[in-house]
């Protein structure tokens, strides 16, 4: 009915923990910088379509910054 516990492991908790987190920030990271760079794109006068093609940002994403 139930499967045992399977034994606490702190390294393995600690591992899973770090690839999470990293792989977060990773994500985090690369979507900053694609704001920062649609952000420049923007002041500079390029056109919404352009920034948005290159950058993965949809119009309304781009419009907002």
């Amino acid at each position: 009915m139930f499967e045992p516990l399977k034994k606490y492991d702190v390294q393995e908790t600690r591992r899973i923990a770090r690839a999470e987190g990293e792989a977060e920030g990773l994500a985090k990271g690369k979507a900053e910088g694609k704001a920062d760079s649609a952000r420049g794109m923007k002041a500079d006068g390029v056109d919404i379509a352009f920034i948005a093609k290159y950058t993965g940002l949809s119009a309304a994403e781009i419009e907002a910054l």
